[in-house]
């Protein structure tokens, strides 16, 4: 579990830092074998934005061009 000051820590970091952070945990979450139950809802909405992706609906962009504009 976090503590306080890691949280704290975390609130300060400048916002390419706090990318950087998100974009290691997603990664670190994407490569581990995850058991839970998610309710059909939840399903429906993974379906529905992964055949976006399929159909070329959805755009995406480089991290480093996320990073620019916010820098």
């Amino acid at each position: 579990m976090l503590n306080n000051a890691l949280i704290n820590e975390i609130n300060t970091l400048p916002i390419d830092d706090k990318i950087m952070l998100s974009q290691m945990l997603w990664e670190n979450i994407a490569g581990a074998e995850l058991n839970f139950d998610s309710d059909e809802e939840h399903l429906e909405i993974i379906k529905e934005r992964l055949s976006r992706i399929e159909k070329g609906e959805v755009q995406f962009k480089k991290i480093s061009e996320v990073l620019d504009k916010y820098n």
